[in-house]
């Protein structure tokens, strides 16, 4: 259920796909409404709205705003957001 590929945000803001294996720590992905965190990481963007029910179960989507944790496996809901890899 893990996506095999994620955007990764290059410095000049140019989106280029790689496998989620390459991705690094420091590096900058675009998650996209409805695509699962590949990797735990910092949320970049203001907001969003985390529905972390395949993981969890919990049936409502968590707030998470900018600056906090998001954990691999939560479904990303809404406007496209941008992280930093942890890992």
């Amino acid at each position: 259920y893990f996506p095999i590929a994620v955007t990764k945000v290059l410095k000049d803001r140019r989106e280029l796909s790689v496998p989620v294996y390459d991705v690094q720590a420091g590096d900058r992905l675009l998650i996209r409404n409805k695509e699962l965190i590949p990797v735990d990481g910092i949320l970049i963007s203001d907001s969003t709205l985390i529905d972390y029910s395949f993981v969890t179960g919990e049936a409502e989507p968590i707030c998470k705003r900018s600056g906090e944790k998001i954990y691999a496996g939560g479904r990303q809901e809404g406007q496209p957001i941008e992280m930093e890899a942890l890992a």
